[in-house]
């Protein structure tokens, strides 16, 4: 009989290959790389950047619209990358910390004079994809909801299981 810990190893497995072959979501890299990414696991609005060029891709998924681009000023302190660009369309403002690999940001759209919309990004789980979800149809409307529960599920089982434990002296 298989024990429940191989059970799960085995669904995490699974849903991880279904996830990168069926829905093509981009993985996180657990390399260092110049590209950090802060995503809102809850609306799953991101924004990535360049560390060393200042260039970034805001997304805002729920409004599926076109991602924003530009350049602003980068600059590491204390282990925390920041990002701020403050220009005539657009201000924003946000961190990553490296060691948590965790970060916040605020980007407020100025549609026009005197009206912003402002977007809020808590980026509490590590590894998120730092890509929209699709949406895809079903007779259910839940397909996109069950990928997100699968990278959760992912996500949760990576940090259950990569954890080493002291071998016991019995």
């Amino acid at each position: 009989m298989k024990s429940i810990k191989s059970v799960l190893v085995t669904i995490v497995a699974a849903l991880s290959i279904a996830l990168v072959f069926f829905v093509n979501v981009k993985t996180a890299c657990a390399t260092p790389s110049p590209t950090v990414c802060v995503q809102d696991p809850v609306t799953l609005n991101y924004i990535t950047w360049n560390t060393a060029t200042g260039a970034y891709t805001f997304q805002e998924c729920s409004t599926k619209g076109s991602p924003i681009m530009g350049a602003g000023q980068v600059k590491l302190v204390d282990g925390i990358q920041y990002l701020t660009d403050n220009k005539s369309t657009i201000k924003l403002s946000a961190a990553f910390l490296t060691g948590q690999l965790t970060g916040k940001a605020t980007v407020n759209l100025i549609v026009a004079k005197g009206i912003t919309q402002t977007v809020s990004i808590n980026a509490t789980m590590p590894g998120m994809p730092c890509a929209c979800i699709p949406m895809m149809e079903s007779a259910s409307g839940s397909v996109s909801i069950l990928v997100f529960l699968g990278l959760v599920l992912v996500w949760f089982a990576w940090r259950v299981f990569s954890v080493r434990r002291p071998a016991s002296n019995s």
